[in-house]
This record gives C-alpha cells, sequence and structure tokens, in this order.
C-alpha cells in the first residue's frame, strides 16, 4: 500500500516537471539560469528515479528473506511439536513459555495451562527448592548444564527426567529464555 503510494506520487512528481518543462521549453533556452534549473531537475529525477528501483529491489530483497525467515520458523516448530524428547522453553522466572507435545503428556495438560504457570509446580515436593535454584543460577551459565527431576503432575504419578539446559541470548549476550531438553529414564 504504501509503496503504491510512494510511486503515484513519484510518478505524478515526474510527469509534473516533464509538462512544466514543455510548456516552457522555448523560455528556458533563452534564460540560461532557468535552462540550467531544468537540467539539475532533470537530473535529480532520473537519480530518484533510480533510487527508487533500488529501494522497490531492497524490500523485494526483504521480503524473500521474511518468507524464508517465516518457512524455517514453522520447518522449526514442527520439529519441536514432532520432537519425541519433553522440550520445555522457560522464561527466566523458571514459568513455561512454551511446551512440546512430549512435555504435554508428561505434565498431563494442554499448552494454555502450562503457559504462565512455574516449572516447579509441576516437580515433586522434595526437589522443588533445588530445582528453582537451578533456574535461577541458570542464566550465569554459558555451557549446557544437566539435572535430574522427578516431574510429578498434580494427583499424578513422578517420572523421573534427565533434562540438558541451556540459556538462550540476545546478540549482546543478555539471557533472554531457558530451554531445557528432557528425556525420560528409570531409576
Amino acid at each position: 500500500m504504501a509503496q503504491k503510494l510512494l510511486d503515484n506520487r513519484s510518478h505524478l512528481y515526474v510527469r509534473r516537471v516533464h509538462d512544466f518543462f514543455q510548456r516552457y521549453h522555448a523560455l528556458a533556452e533563452r534564460d540560461v539560469t532557468l535552462s540550467q534549473a531544468f537540467s539539475e531537475l532533470a537530473l535529480l529525477i532520473e537519480v530518484l528515479q533510480h533510487y527508487e528501483q533500488e529501494l522497490h529491489k531492497t524490500q523485494e530483497q526483504h521480503q524473500d528473506a521474511y518468507a524464508a525467515l517465516e518457512a524455517e520458523h514453522q520447518y522449526t516448530m514442527q520439529l519441536f511439536e514432532a520432537a519425541p524428547a519433553v522440550y520445555v522453553v522457560l522464561r527466566l522466572d523458571g514459568t513455561f513459555r512454551r511446551v512440546n507435545q512430549a512435555a504435554r503428556e508428561v505434565l498431563q495438560n494442554d499448552e494454555r495451562a502450562l503457559v504462565g504457570r512455574a516449572l516447579t509446580y509441576f516437580v515433586a515436593e522434595g526437589q522443588r527448592r533445588t530445582v528453582q535454584t537451578f533456574v535461577n543460577t541458570l542464566p550465569q551459565h554459558v555451557t549446557v548444564q544437566y539435572i535430574n527431576v522427578d516431574v510429578q503432575p498434580p494427583n499424578g504419578s513422578i517420572t523421573p527426567i534427565c533434562f540438558a539446559a541451556v540459556v538462550a541470548r540476545s546478540p549482546l549476550g543478555r539471557p533472554q529464555e531457558l530451554r531445557l531438553l528432557g528425556q525420560p529414564y528409570q531409576k
């Protein structure tokens, strides 16, 4: 929409200058200053048209890049959902941000019920403090950290899971979220 408006205005200005030049061309040939102004104006219009074309190409490249990123995002989300391992993404405070299908099955809840709830709510009573301390200190680490957790949904049975945890960081190195990949194991 904005591109169309810009194109229409650009063509309107070019047409106005062309009409003005046609109307006053004979006068411009006699007046050196006016002739020079017309020449400079024509040159500026050519430069602006060139930049307009470059801008249009850049916009197309950005749209292509966005489409590629969107396709990659969809692919990644499909892998995330289909992964047989328990995969949870936590906010820095330890609340669920995203959970895959395997995690929802272990936690016996749908995603809406999980997002925003604390991981420790689904941990066996005796481990809650240890898990919360792990979550709180995880942003200080730059390597993969491991923890064994007895996951227990309310009124459910305990499932021991070994989690590998990493911190997702911004390009400036600030912690953004915690990512835990887990596999149930037998004690």
